[in-house]
């Protein structure tokens, strides 16, 4: 699945970013199988897969992307940055996802 989110505050401008995530749906627990065992359940989660830039705000002046190196590094710092606070992008994934 792909979201897109924007980045605010990267230096003096924002980042519309696209992120791509798996979705992992968690299971129900049982209390009893037949021979006497059971299965705690597990929750849902979401694995990070890729980020990318589509979008650089920059005091007003929108640059999409296009062939130049700086979208490589734009886009690891978007990765960093979605990594730091990958609780609060999964929290957005799994709510999305119901």
């Amino acid at each position: 699945m792909i979201i897109h989110d924007t980045l605010d505050e990267i230096g003096n401008g924002s980042l519309e970013v696209s992120i791509e995530y798996k979705y992992y749906p968690g299971e129900p627990m049982v209390m009893y199988y037949p021979d006497g065992s059971g299965y705690p359940g597990s929750p849902a989660g979401a694995e990070l897969i890729d980020v990318y830039v589509i979008r650089w705000d920059v005091d007003g002046d929108e640059r999409l992307r296009d062939v130049s190196w700086v979208w490589e590094v734009l886009d690891g710092i978007a990765r960093e940055s979605v990594e730091h606070d990958w609780k609060r992008f999964e929290e957005l994934f799994l709510d999305a996802a119901n």
